[in-house]
């Protein structure tokens, strides 16, 4: 009869070796492509073999399906701002609406197919999850911000197939945290999404419970109890005065008074 212990040993084995056959940056079919691109799409595409032992009821798309294409345009448009002149905050939220707007071009009927829709958002959350499962820098949590921005863009009306029009100022902020990678709001977005242990356990992790912003001037990130907000739109948050001074020709374009 063989060891357990020696059937133990040789599980770890297997698994360590997987692991490390996938920590490489997932390969592409343009072996031409830059290698910042090819960096940039494993943050967004890849799932490490420990993680990937747990969906999170969120499985991957398979090899060839249509969401896969919003992946593509996500990463492509992203890779372009940060080669690019764009201002950080044109590399969050405006190279989400790029991608969308180029994805919804080339594949409209995904728009009227609620259940493609739901297929999609599930999978950009479990990649979305994996991220911040593993990872605690700065550019990895804004890639796990954008996919999950990205399910939020695809929620459903619970009444219909239509997406949710009317959103808050209070919610355009919850998005803001999520979009740009503050864990903690992250964390919560998973919560009320994914039934899943895995996140039951993250939000008990001390690292995981201090709500954190990124200041549009600067752009570094604070504990939120540094920050104030814009107080004409209120949606726009800011470390200082000189920030928010240094952000207002870019802000006045679309900062408007709340009523």
């Amino acid at each position: 009869m063989p060891s357990r212990k020696r059937s133990k040993g040789k599980a770890r084995k297997a698994k360590a070796k997987a692991k490390d056959t996938q920590s490489e940056p997932d390969a592409h079919e343009n072996e031409d492509e830059p290698k910042e691109l090819t960096v940039l799409r494993s943050w967004f595409t890849r799932r490490l073999q420990d993680v990937a032992l747990c969906s999170h009821g969120c499985a991957p798309l398979p090899a060839g399906h249509v969401g896969n294409k919003l992946l593509d345009a996500i990463v492509n448009r992203s890779y372009k701002a940060c080669m690019g002149d764009l201002s950080k905050e044109k590399r969050t939220g405006q190279t989400l609406t790029r991608a969308f707007d180029e994805f919804e071009s080339k594949h409209p009927e995904i728009w009227s197919d609620c259940s493609m829709r739901a297929l999609i958002k599930k999978s950009l959350m479990g990649r979305s999850f994996d991220i911040v499962l593993q990872y605690e820098d700065e550019g990895r949590l804004m890639a796990a911000g954008m996919l999950a921005s990205a399910a939020i863009l695809l929620e459903l009306d619970p009444n219909s197939c239509e997406l949710t029009e009317e959103v808050t100022v209070k919610k355009q902020l919850r998005i803001a945290d999520v979009l740009e990678g503050d864990k903690k709001s992250l964390i919560n977005f998973f919560s009320k999404r994914i039934a899943c242990p895995c996140i039951d356990k993250m939000r008990k992790d001390p690292k995981c419970q201090s709500k954190t912003g990124l200041c549009k001037g600067c752009y570094e990130r604070f504990d939120r109890n540094q920050l104030f907000v814009c107080s004409r739109c209120k949606t726009k948050q800011y470390c200082s005065n000189s920030c928010q001074k240094k952000h207002w020709p870019e802000h006045k374009k679309e900062c408007k008074k709340v009523t």
